[in-house]
């Protein structure tokens, strides 16, 4: 038998050698296994999800993709965040190689400054971002197919990781098409085409949102109100602002969606856009658009004749050319905080803009999945369209509101079972006689033939039609003769995130959004909540004191005389409030400070604790490792 001691000598003179050099062969010889992969992170980051296989698989066996990620890796090494995401990024692509049987071949490009793979950045339409003095980063991906199509993704956005499978599945998904898909359009308004205003006798650039869709999407323009039936060959169809559309025309919608297509519609109580109604025998003009008895079988309450009221985001306009602004409860902007995060479509985005919009609610009786994109909020009110457009200025609107504390939805998707709106087929309406006469005519011609009587549904409802003006969203300048778009809020965005999603096949529209690559400080987000709960509570407040005072002044000053009508005492009661104003402000700002030092404080904790902490305590636990081993080895006597 061999000695304790011998035994120590012998693992520490060979074991130990032997151990390292079966560890080094074995991790060697998983390196030299390509297809090896393990995902150990909790939502398994880099693991393909089935849609984005089953993409993969559809790609034509003879079809080559040839994917170039473009990254300024020299640049960004100041930039730990976006290193750290090109790191994930390029796992990813391989994925996607690795899973495509060869038709995906990945390659990737560091387009160093002033060399050529930067100019081919750039011609493929990359985005550079300014980083440093004068310098710009690349960070962006370029696909081609065999035919010599170019889809991009301009940047990879870090704050859009959870959406990174998705964007490059869909330029996948559009590349191996080999064609763009068919956009159909049926619309009231001139402005979503090119078209001729009589007024100034010129011929007008469509809306700036279907510039940017042509250059994705082949349009299609459905000519005819009164069509009965939706060409076979439309991948999507857009509804804007329907109008009185015929009973014909709505069955064809119905049988459409019923087919398994999708529908994106806009609808509006008040389409602001459409200049061409005339008024009524009561004055009043009819701009209100609906899908009627369409909405009710899909599970969604809507009201043509009634304008939403808004007043937690409104917009605050001057009341006169040079009045003072104030809260405009028609238009207001929809914020980050009431769309929908999880979903492709308004993940993302800022703020969207609404003018003279209508409300949606969920029908008690719905069969089918609503899902809110959009939302408006609580402070709102339903007022009849006649009496919204006769108001003489919006300060009648803020005067007289009255908060219903309910909230409603302004875009919402509905999917699922449904069935038809026309259980009698299609509607058939005689040129001349009696519809008697109609439906013996349709007998004796056979011309009623078998319909859809029931589907699954994919639709995007959006409330608005004014949503799409280039007003409510994007500022046109001519730059040496051509038409510059510089947008202001995501309007543009939301709309095309609609149409590409809607586009997409249903593996494409099936993916999940994946899970955020750096975990947040789950403390830190707690702290920054309650302190913008502070915040938002001392902003009311001041919201409170600011309308209560300016009502006051408005009836102490009468129409325009201002503040030198006032009396002494009025006016230092004008002054007492300036100085309020000013503490309460102050009070915020001190809030805010509060944030970023318990912020700061906290971080600076985790930083130690990352630095010093965390190694301090690996070698506790190996000291007391060592000192455990020694303890069970008796030495020799």
């Amino acid at each position: 038998m061999f000695s304790a001691g011998f035994k120590r000598i012998l693992w520490s003179t060979v074991g130990l050698p032997i151990l390292v050099l079966v560890l080094l062969v074995g991790v060697l010889l998983i390196a030299q296994i390509k297809n090896f992969r393990l995902d150990l992170t909790d939502e398994g980051l880099y693991t393909l999800s089935e849609g984005t296989k089953n993409i993969i698989k559809s790609i034509d066996e003879n079809e080559k993709l040839e994917l170039t990620l473009f990254f300024s890796e020299k640049l960004s090494r100041k930039s730990p965040p976006l290193t750290n995401y090109h790191e994930r990024v390029k796992e990813l692509l391989d994925e996607y190689e690795l899973n495509s049987n060869g038709r995906i071949l990945v390659k990737y490009v560091d387009p160093e400054p002033f060399s050529e793979a930067e100019d081919f950045a750039a011609q493929f339409g990359l985005q550079g971002i300014p980083f440093g003095e004068g310098e710009t980063i690349y960070f962006g991906l370029v696909g081609v197919n065999s035919s010599d199509q170019v889809e991009n993704i301009a940047f990879f956005n870090p704050d859009h990781q959870s959406f990174l499978e998705y964007e490059i599945s869909q330029l996948i998904f559009r590349l191996s098409a080999h064609k763009k898909p068919v956009l159909g359009v049926i619309t009231g308004l001139p402005q979503i085409f090119p078209h001729m205003d009589v007024r100034v006798q010129k011929k007008l650039d469509p809306v700036v949102v279907m510039e940017q869709l042509r250059k994705q999407y082949e349009i299609r323009r459905v000519i005819d109100n009164e069509v009965d039936e939706i060409e076979p060959s439309i991948d999507v169809l857009m509804v804007v602002h329907p109008h009185m559309l015929s009973e014909k025309t709505l069955f064809a919608i119905d049988q459409f969606v019923l087919s398994g297509k999708p529908l994106i519609a806009f609808m509006d109580p008040d389409a602001e856009m459409d200049t061409y109604q005339m008024p009524l025998d009561n004055g009043f003009v009819d701009r209100s658009s609906s899908l009627e008895q369409l909405l009710e079988q899909w599970g969604v309450i809507y009201s043509p004749s009634k304008v939403l009221l808004n007043y937690g985001f409104a917009h605050e306009i001057p009341v006169t050319q040079f009045g003072r602004p104030l809260p405009h409860l028609g238009v207001f902007g929809i914020p980050a905080e009431s769309m929908d995060a999880s979903e492709v479509i308004t993940a993302g985005l800022e703020e969207v803009n609404f003018s003279s919009a209508g409300a949606m609610l969920v029908s008690p009786s719905a069969t089918t999945e609503v899902t809110p994109l959009l939302t408006s909020g609580k402070q709102t009110q339903l007022i009849d369209v006649d009496r919204y457009t006769m108001v003489s200025s919006h300060a009648d609107l803020l005067r007289d509101f009255k908060s219903e504390d309910k909230e409603y939805l302004l875009a919402a998707m509905v999917r699922g079972k449904v069935k038809t709106a026309f259980p009698d087929g299609k509607p058939l309406i005689a040129e001349t006689g009696s519809p008697d006469d109609a439906d013996h005519s349709q007998a004796a011609s056979g011309e009623q033939r078998a319909w859809l009587r029931e589907g699954e549904i994919r639709v995007i409802l959006v409330s608005d039609t004014d949503v799409l003006a280039d007003r409510m969203w994007v500022q046109v300048q001519s730059v040496y003769g051509k038409n510059v778009a510089t947008p202001w809020a995501s309007n543009g965005d939301f709309i095309e995130n609609m149409v590409d999603k809607m586009a997409g096949s249903p593996d494409l529209i099936s993916l999940r959004t994946r899970g955020v690559y750096q975990k947040p400080f789950e403390r830190v987000d707690e702290l920054q909540k309650k302190a913008v709960d502070r915040f938002r509570e001392q902003e009311r407040l001041l919201d409170a004191k600011l309308k209560e005072t300016e009502e006051k002044l408005s009836q102490l000053t009468g129409d325009s005389n201002g503040i030198d009508a006032l009396t002494e005492a009025q006016q230092q009661q004008v002054r007492k409030f300036q100085i309020e104003r000013l503490e309460i402000r102050k009070n915020l700002r001190e809030v805010q400070h509060q944030l970023n030092a318990d912020i700061e404080k906290l971080a600076t904790v985790l930083k130690l604790i990352n630095t010093i902490g965390v190694p301090l305590l690996m070698t506790v636990l190996l000291l007391l490792f060592v000192l455990f081993r020694r303890s069970r080895v008796t030495p020799p006597r």
